[in-house]
């Protein structure tokens, strides 16, 4: 692709984040309040959360129980509890996007 097709590939990709961003929730979890699945190597599950304070605090306790505590201290007040909660991909990336004729065609999950 040259560099023109690439951007427009680029726009259409933001297009769709932004519409799917669009669409507001009331739990932190999978469809049909399935539970969270966080990381892809490493995969831990948990939930579906009603708040982003819930969602922190399972983070905080079952995700870096081993981080040293000094990294412990400054994750507990680098997350924050007053975002919107939204609907979104965890795994976006180019494997999971299919385009066609220089168009996006679908993204997949």
């Amino acid at each position: 692709m040259d560099s023109n097709q690439k951007i427009s590939i680029a726009n259409e990709l933001r297009s769709y984040i932004n519409q799917l961003r669009g669409l507001k929730g009331d739990y932190i979890g999978a469809v049909d309040r399935g539970k969270a699945i966080i990381g892809r190597r490493i995969s831990m599950e948990g939930g579906p959360f009603d708040t982003e304070q819930q969602f922190n605090e399972f983070i905080l306790g079952d995700l870096v129980q081993s981080a040293p505590d000094l990294l412990r201290h400054y994750a507990k007040y680098a997350l924050t509890d007053d975002h919107g909660i939204v609907f979104t991909l965890a795994d976006i990336s180019p494997r999971n996007i299919l385009v066609e004729e220089g168009h996006v065609t679908k993204i997949l999950d």
